[in-house]
């Protein structure tokens, strides 16, 4: 008999909500090692982008903010993170309005959502 799921995880192991596991499985034609590629490579870049961003943001360097913002959003449209997708855009475009304020609140909730897609991959595979 299978074991009841635990309360904590509502998906079952090799699903996310946060981005499109099921799509990077395809692309990689189911292979672990290339699958783990993938993400890591994703958390890897993410990490350095959001760096520079935050340093950009800080800076208020309208185009090196917009630059980060926008490959950050790509990165996260390949792995179908709409969400973070979503806010690396709304960053880029506060950036470009020069609407400082607005893009702070907008870079914060895009870390979070990293940070949650970060724990998820980590998760998914085996820590």
């Amino acid at each position: 008999l299978p074991a009841p799921a635990s309360p904590a995880t509502e998906t079952q192991p090799g699903k996310s909500e946060l981005f499109q596991w099921e799509k990077i499985q395809r692309m990689c034609a189911g292979k672990a090692p290339q699958i783990n590629e993938v993400l890591q490579l994703f958390v890897s870049s993410s990490e350095t982008l959001l760096a520079d961003l935050a340093d950009a943001i800080e800076a208020r360097d309208v185009v090196q903010a917009a630059r980060q913002a926008h490959q950050i959003k790509g990165a996260a449209a390949y792995l179908g993170a709409q969400e973070m997708a979503d806010l690396a855009a709304e960053v880029e475009n506060t950036a470009k309005q020069e609407n400082w304020e607005a893009c702070i609140v907008a870079n914060e909730d895009l870390e979070a959502a990293f940070i949650a897609i970060r724990l998820e991959i980590e998760r998914l595979s085996g820590g």
